[in-house]
Parts: C-alpha cells; sequence; structure tokens
C-alpha cells in the first residue's frame, strides 16, 4: 500500500511563486524579445500543474505522462498567442512550426536568425519545466532545492546577460 501522504507548506508554496515569478519576470525586464510576458504566464500555470500533479495520487509514472501531455499544449498555446487571435489555431500551428524550422535552418546553417522564436520556445520551455517540476518535487516530495534552485541559477543567468544592467 503506497501512502497517500503529501507535504504541504504554504509558505514553502508561497515562496516558490515568488521566486519563480521573481526569475519569470526579471527575464521580461531584459526586454530581450517580445512577447516574453508568455514565460511569465507559462511558469506561473507551470507552478499550479506541478503543485496540482504532486498532490495528486497518480503514480509517478502516470504524472510524467500528464505533465507531457501538458506541456505539449501549454507551450503551443502561449506561442499561438503571440500571433493574431483572427487566425484559426490550425494555422497558427502551422504558422509557428514554418517559423521555428525556418529559424533553426538558419541557426544550424550559421545565418543570422531573425525571428525570435527559438530564443522565445527555449525560454517557455525552460521556465514551464521549472514551474512544473518545481511545484511537483516540492508537493510530491517536499524537496525545496530542487524547486527554487533552477529559478535562482536563471536569476543569476539573466542578470549577468542582461547588457541593461549597469553596475554603479
Amino acid at each position: 500500500q503506497k501512502s497517500s501522504h503529501r507535504w504541504w507548506d504554504w509558505w514553502s508554496v508561497a515562496l516558490l511563486f515568488i521566486a519563480l515569478i521573481t526569475a519569470a519576470t526579471r527575464l521580461y525586464a531584459t526586454h530581450w524579445t517580445t512577447y516574453l510576458e508568455r514565460v511569465q504566464y507559462l511558469v506561473f500555470v507551470g507552478i499550479i500543474a506541478g503543485v496540482a500533479l504532486g498532490v495528486s495520487r497518480f503514480s509517478p509514472r502516470v504524472v510524467k505522462w500528464i505533465g507531457l501531455a501538458y506541456t505539449l499544449f501549454a507551450i503551443p498555446w502561449q506561442l499561438g498567442e503571440t500571433l493574431d487571435s483572427t487566425i484559426p489555431w490550425a494555422e497558427r500551428l502551422w504558422i509557428l512550426g514554418v517559423r521555428f524550422g525556418v529559424a533553426s535552418t538558419d541557426l544550424f546553417s550559421r545565418r543570422q536568425v531573425h525571428d525570435p522564436i527559438l530564443f522565445l520556445t527555449l525560454m517557455a520551455i525552460l521556465f514551464w519545466l521549472i514551474g512544473l517540476i518545481g511545484g511537483y518535487c516540492l508537493i510530491r516530495y517536499g524537496q525545496v532545492w530542487p524547486a527554487v534552485l533552477p529559478a535562482g541559477i536563471a536569476l543569476i543567468v539573466i542578470d549577468h546577460y542582461d547588457p541593461g544592467q549597469s553596475m554603479t
């Protein structure tokens, strides 16, 4: 019989939200590209999904599949929201795929990439996973460091590479 006990501490969950939202907001503040607010939204929803999966009675194997399904929905959804809302969703996904393909071809051909879709996708995936896995680890296993450490590392990296920061 597996234990259904889940670790829960409101303060830890609140601090996780603060840490991850702070890192995503710091990314947004760089203005490295447009639509970085989508990353903020993804980390917020990712934390909620991670906490919900942590509280659930699903086995870790089932949680991985549900997490994958959420990921395959959430990332394209938020990237699709960067396009005109009058465009049907099937066409938005097609446009995103073409843009991603062209940008990837440019990158691997060592040509300058003008479309920010690769960076935006990478940040969306990174922050979504930080939120999803962080929330899950915090609740399911009571592991605080795996939940907040990636956000801290992301914050340090972003702060280091932001040319808008001046050390005075």
